[in-house]
């Protein structure tokens, strides 16, 4: 019908193949669009990115500022930093992260420090990354101290996940998630009277446990209803199984295309 002349309509439709799962018919579509405008290749960047292919993401990137000497803005840079988060690729996220301010005269806003800080902490550069949060000219906001959190949490730093969650005790007083994270690096540490000091801190401020977020899937007419670590389900085993496989098959494509 000649709509794909559109680049409203390009845009649409990258985006909703992106989030379908299917990164390369959205490039498909984004390849043949006549007119590329800046939007339009920062989506397909970010469906790249999304979609766990973060080196396709960098080398399109690349390739605009080399070749077609696109000039990115903040939206795009946090895509940019948001891929190398995925692929995890910490100096070249330094690199993207420097090259804002000395080559394109940008400012690095909060989210691309919230990228940098993210990048560095789920590498491990825990005290690196709060630096990072002390240097720059923004307050941390709760985003970025649960994802610090998190991953105080997934190394095993009790100091660091204690500091990070009381800073979200001030800035989301009502949430319990914060007051969890921080007894299971307690656990995980062997401390069980600060797991039992910090159930108590919870209750005594009238902290509810949060209601966990559920996702439902339709089999055969019936809706079944998942959380976070559920198994519940009878057949929660096989079903967890075949996850597994699943995972399997994504790793070995994603390491037989990075190879070819």
């Amino acid at each position: 019908m000649g709509s794909d002349q559109n680049v409203f309509v390009v845009g649409a439709l990258i985006d909703m193949y992106s989030k379908c799962g299917d990164v390369d018919e959205a490039y498909r579509v984004f390849d043949r669009a006549p007119c590329k405008n800046n939007i339009l290749w920062t989506s397909m960047i970010t469906a790249f990115a999304q979609s766990g292919r973060g080196l396709d993401a960098l080398e399109l990137f690349d390739h605009l500022v080399m070749e077609r000497r696109f000039i990115p803005d903040h939206v795009c840079f946090t895509v940019v930093l948001t891929a190398c988060n995925h692929a995890g690729l910490l100096d070249k996220g330094i690199d993207y992260f420097d090259r804002m301010r000395s080559e394109y005269n940008l400012a690095p806003e909060v989210d691309q420090y919230a990228c940098l800080i993210d990048l560095y902490a789920r590498k491990g550069e825990l005290k690196r990354a709060k630096q990072v949060m002390e240097d720059m000219p923004f307050d941390a906001n709760a985003v970025i101290w649960s994802s610090f959190l998190s991953s105080c949490k997934k190394y095993g730093n009790v100091e660091l996940g204690r500091e990070a969650a009381y800073k979200l005790f001030k800035l989301e007083p009502n949430s319990s998630v914060p007051y969890r994270v921080l007894a299971d690096i307690y656990a995980g540490a062997g401390l069980w009277n600060d797991v039992q000091n910090i159930t108590k801190l919870m209750n005594d401020n009238g902290v509810r446990k949060t209601v966990p977020g559920w996702s439902w899937v339709e089999v055969d007419n019936q809706v079944l209803g998942f959380s976070v670590g559920d198994a519940s389900h009878p057949r929660s085993e096989e079903i967890h199984l075949e996850l597994r496989k699943l995972s399997l098959e994504m790793l070995n494509k994603r390491t037989l295309e990075y190879i070819t």
